[in-house]
């Protein structure tokens, strides 16, 4: 401290407890033998809507008509006349103290009589306490004295301090609210005899705290703070603390004085509501999301991408009842999510028919010690485990399930907001089932009833990008009926269109609800693999031209056999759009024709 700097005064006793007072929402105030209001603490100081230096001008009577400098007796009343509004309110003394040469009065607002201005909370200010002090002659001794302050500082909900400003807070006086505070008694703490305060400190707070108040020191002012302890026990705590540099009584050596408090409970509540409040505004954001998809493959695509932004998971399911059956349309999180698409389970499964039995999330605190997930085949690293049913109008429509190699991670309240989630996505899955049968004629082959190419177009330019930003696999498969002509040409049109209609139907049951099929003009086809690497690709290819070599399509009188000729393409970092995916696909279908027909080509660089 530099010597033009004016030099903090010394405390007394019971203006050690300014800070402590300062720091209640009850009101308090200290009142002089000529009855005029030497302190007021800030919530008596709001309600009265006066200033500090307002009220000092005031008297005792000014506030209090019927004042008695006898007044003791527990249980009399007193009424205030608000300074402002002139209205009046009545107060009960609780009890009087005598402590430090002055008489200390408790009041307690009369909840029936009390009527507060609008500048102030009825609910927080209908049960407040007012604490006053009246200065009186005694000719009690000091030692009296200080026995009166030291039973009100053992009663204290916190901890009065005086320590040495050094780093490590040496502490030369604590009340014994410490202990209550930390877990050490007074003489733990004083001169650093057991442990230092400031290894109570949390360390991510301890340079903040030591900044602070030499940067308060400086230009004499109070200093205050909220930061954490860890206890004796290592709990850990959120403390306040308020308090002002001074002067031992020698003058000599800088000290600080002040007052810190436990608002752990305090904290944690707005640390929850502060939680609630994002975990809302992640729930509503996820939900916009999907609600802003129109196409129904796009809507289950994107539910499980949204739902991990409310809740965290390793891996997650979506399932749709389908015939009687229970089937995956997505997934996320597994080595091989494309494989797992369209893998249907019995509808009475154990743990379907667990979740159906209670009609809300099944949670499953360690899936590898539950008999129910022995026949599961979808449990790579489930440990945790959630299943939530889809609800609409009463019925349920599917399932969202959810995976964590970690035992015991969900809770009741992520069960709640996952089922608030999961009420949302079946409102989105049912209109999109609505939206696409009214949009089935503008968007379908009307001879295939499949995609038609514009539409296609539409639905793969929005997986590309998706799949663009999420870093996800994506492929393309172009297929041509190989000599269709020739089949025109033998047996009619009307036989070729009904080849067409059973090659897409005999199709469509190798593919995933996921995938997209289209029809891309006359006898060309072309399937979007979302979810799906070059290896799934040539598989899933291979797989459709096997299966439409290796039995005739039988119509009326004929039963040609036909073959085709497919091209694979699959996004890398190279491919910059979609139209150039769709043409290298084009030009392995080219590749594969030239060779021979009847074959599956990937493209390559």
């Amino acid at each position: 401290m530099n010597s033009n700097q004016k030099k903090p005064q010394g405390l007394s006793s019971l203006e050690t407890l300014y800070p402590f007072f300062n720091s209640l929402q009850e009101f308090v105030c200290i009142i002089s033998e000529e009855e005029k209001f030497e302190f007021a603490n800030q919530s008596l100081l709001s309600f009265l809507e006066i200033s500090s230096t307002k009220l000092k001008v005031l008297t005792v009577c000014d506030l209090f008509p019927l004042f008695d400098k006898n007044f003791k007796k527990p249980h009399s009343q007193i009424d205030l006349i608000h300074p402002k509004s002139n209205k009046k309110h009545t107060f009960v003394l609780n009890f009087s103290h005598d402590i430090d040469g002055k008489i200390l009065y408790k009041f307690t607002i009369s909840p029936f009589l009390a009527e507060l201005p609008e500048t102030s909370s009825s609910s927080e200010n209908s049960l407040f306490n007012i604490h006053s002090s009246k200065t009186k002659k005694t000719q009690k001794e000091n030692t009296h004295s200080e026995d009166q302050l030291t039973f009100l500082l053992r009663n204290l909900p916190g901890m009065v301090y005086r320590c040495k400003n050094d780093p490590n807070w040496t502490m030369v006086f604590v009340s014994e609210g410490c202990y209550d505070l930390t877990g050490y008694k007074p003489e733990d703490l004083i001169e650093n005899k057991k442990i230092a305060y400031n290894d109570l400190i949390h360390p991510q707070d301890q340079i903040k705290i030591w900044d602070e108040i030499q940067e308060a020191i400086q230009v004499n002012k109070k200093y205050e703070f909220v930061y954490r302890i860890f206890t004796a026990d290592q709990q850990e705590k959120w403390v306040w603390e308020r308090g002002q540099a001074a002067f031992d009584n020698h003058q000599q050596s800088l000290v600080l004085e002040g007052f810190i408090t436990d608002i752990t409970d305090r904290i944690r509540s707005e640390m929850e509501a502060k939680k609630a409040q994002q975990q809302a505004d992640a729930l509503r954001e996820a939900l916009t999301e999907i609600t802003t998809q129109l196409s129904l493959a796009e809507v289950l695509r994107k539910i499980l991408d949204s739902l991990k932004k409310v809740l965290s998971y390793e891996s997650a399911t979506l399932f749709l009842k389908l015939d009687g059956e229970v089937k995956i349309v997505a997934a996320r999180g597994f080595e091989n999510t494309g494989l797992l698409i369209n893998r249907t389970f019995p509808s009475n499964h154990k743990l379907i028919l667990a979740i159906d039995e209670v009609r809300k999330p099944l949670i499953i605190k360690d899936a590898s010690k539950d008999p129910r997930f022995e026949k599961w085949d979808i449990k790579e690293r489930s440990r945790s485990w959630m299943g939530i049913p889809l609800i609409r109008n009463h019925i349920t429509i599917g399932y969202l399930t959810l995976d964590n190699n970690q035992p015991d991670i969900y809770t009741e309240e992520d069960a709640n907001t996952a089922q608030l989630f999961a009420n949302g996505a079946a409102i989105v899955i049912e209109n999109a089932k609505l939206y696409e049968k009214s949009q089935q004629l503008a968007t379908s082959d009307a001879l295939t009833s499949i995609f038609n190419r514009r539409h296609f177009y539409e639905l793969a330019l929005t997986e590309f990008e998706r799949s663009k930003r999420y870093k996800a696999h994506l492929s393309v498969v172009m297929l041509d009926i190989d000599h269709f002509k020739y089949i025109n040409d033998k047996y009619g049109h009307l036989t070729g269109d009904q080849l067409l209609i059973s090659f897409v139907q005999r199709v469509q049951a190798e593919l995933r609800i996921s995938d997209v099929f289209a029809r891309y003009g006359g006898e060309e086809f072309i399937i979007l693999l979302p979810e799906t690497d070059n290896r799934q690709a040539i598989q899933v290819a291979e797989r459709i031209r096997v299966v439409t070599a290796e039995k005739p399509f039988t119509n009326n009188q004929t039963a040609p056999y036909i073959t085709i000729s497919l091209g694979v393409a699959t996004l890398d970092s190279s491919c910059d759009n979609l139209d150039t995916l769709i043409d290298r696909s084009d030009k392995a279908l080219y590749e594969a024709k030239q060779i021979g027909r009847n074959r599956v080509r990937s493209w390559n660089h």
